[in-house]
């Protein structure tokens, strides 16, 4: 018998915490930052709510409704639907959720063993017991050093693995309804204490300020290639950040209680979200005007120009620590959240125990982190011309998401037909009207996967 939820609160928390992750973080603040300020903000917000709202409340309703994972549910499905012919590729729809949860994994181990080392030397910086501080220079130490990295990358491992070998969904509802208030804590007190700095407010105006140029207005006119790349951009960032096509609301959608209301609690999801977004946002350009650093995107973000301010600021180890808290308690909610429906098609599929199905999984994880890491060994500081497998990984990771949620799309528009359909009626009556269910029929069958592909074409050919 699956467990499910103790209760809306703890669905809506451990959602939320699957959904904030590094995205948040570190790459929304260089979107708002260069692809135009308030604009890019209110085009994401468009997009969210025609968008990213319906496509996370189908997917975790779909959940709902088969109560299977991911493999087993389309399959069943889809055998009920079409005949045997037609229901082959319809059949491994089930797949690329699984292997984009896989992937994300590869790049969360990695970037999560950096994060745990920073807050480490920080910790023992800040006790007396280290004379060593953090600085801009010690990414550069820490990426030609291979056994250090795949260790922290272990140690990740080891925090994740008590949940899958002792824990439970409740475990999870606990950790998250405790690292999200967490999280939102630790970014308006940053904020409050960015204000103190000079020259903070107008960086935090910006994420505000709209700004034409960048996104795609200038004195020479309309650049139609600048706001593709700005609409493409702000759609990535929507399926990364709300975790769309992972199998994880899916997965959750599976575990939530007959009486859940799937409609309010997407809702809440997205506020949450976003809201951590902004304020990232609101913090990281405040801190980059304050002391004029680069608006970079990713590690170079993170681990490179922010610790160049954090050595200038008075008390910058602490504001540090913080901020690195802040983003390992974004990863590990999404990186427990990522092995969930990984964990759970082992467990169901090859009848073995959770603790080994994790064990397995996550020792596959660590081989292939070993592999990208070496492409990190012995390099230089700058490693940014180095890392050209890390960049393939983290490419293919965003194409296989696009790809998951394109079929995943045909599959709610077209496979499931009436059944998903008829469901959907039943989990949304009194809270979604009916024009809104036809909107999302719609948009499942059509503006989705229309939408999907070209960005799929759109990242293939830039890469």
């Amino acid at each position: 018998m699956q467990k499910l939820f103790s209760s809306d609160k703890g669905f809506v928390f451990t959602m939320a915490g699957a959904a904030i992750g590094l995205g948040n973080i570190w790459r929304f603040p260089y979107l708002v930052a260069n692809y135009g300020g308030g604009l890019f903000l209110l085009l994401y917000l468009v997009l969210l709510l025609s968008l990213g709202y319906f496509l996370l409340l189908g997917e975790v309703s779909f959940g709902k409704t088969t109560r299977q994972n991911v493999i087993d549910g389309t399959k069943e499905l889809s055998e009920k639907t079409l005949t045997s012919n037609n229901s082959r590729w319809s059949k491994t729809v089930g797949i690329p959720p699984l292997v984009t949860a896989f992937m994300m994994n590869i790049i969360y181990l990695i970037v999560m063993g950096w994060i745990l080392y920073y807050i480490i030397q920080n910790v023992l910086f800040l006790s007396d017991i280290s004379t060593t501080p953090v600085t801009s220079k010690t990414f550069g130490e820490l990426t030609n050093n291979f056994q250090k990295q795949l260790f922290w990358s272990f140690v990740c491992v080891l925090t994740a693995s008590w949940i899958f070998i002792k824990g439970s969904l409740k475990h999870i509802e606990k950790i998250a309804s405790l690292f999200i208030p967490a999280i939102f804590f630790i970014l308006v007190y940053l904020i409050f204490w960015a204000l103190s700095q000079d020259g903070a407010i107008d960086g935090i105006k910006n994420v505000f300020k709209p700004d034409w140029e960048n996104f795609g207005f200038s004195e020479q006119g309309f650049n139609l290639r600048q706001f593709i790349n700005v609409l493409f951009a702000a759609l990535s960032q929507l399926l990364y950040s709300l975790s769309i096509g992972m199998g994880v609301a899916y997965f959750y959608g599976t575990r939530a209680t007959k009486d859940t209301n799937m409609v309010v609690a997407t809702r809440y999801v997205i506020v949450l979200d976003t809201l951590c977004s902004v304020l990232a946002a609101m913090f990281v350009l405040g801190i980059s005007n304050a002391y004029n650093i680069p608006k970079d995107v990713g590690y170079n973000l993170s681990f490179v120009s922010l610790p160049i301010a954090f050595e200038q600021m008075i008390g910058g180890s602490f504001v540090m620590f913080l901020f690195y808290s802040v983003l390992y308690l974004a990863a590990y909610s999404s990186l427990v959240s990522h092995y969930m429906p990984l964990v759970t098609f082992a467990e169901e599929k090859f009848k073995i125990s959770r603790g080994l199905a994790f064990t397995l999984i996550a020792s596959a994880n660590l081989i292939l982190v070993a592999c990208v890491l070496l492409a990190f060994s012995g390099a230089p500081e700058n490693i940014q011309k180095t890392n050209g497998l890390f960049n393939i990984t983290n490419v293919a990771t965003d194409t296989m998401l696009l790809v998951s949620v394109f079929t995943m799309s045909l599959f709610i528009g077209w496979i499931g037909g009436k059944t998903i359909y008829n469901s959907f009626k039943e989990q949304f009556q009194k809270t979604l009207p009916n024009t809104q269910v036809e909107y999302m029929k719609t948009l499942f069958r059509f503006a989705a996967p229309t939408i999907l592909m070209l960005i799929i074409l759109n990242t293939l050919f830039s890469f």
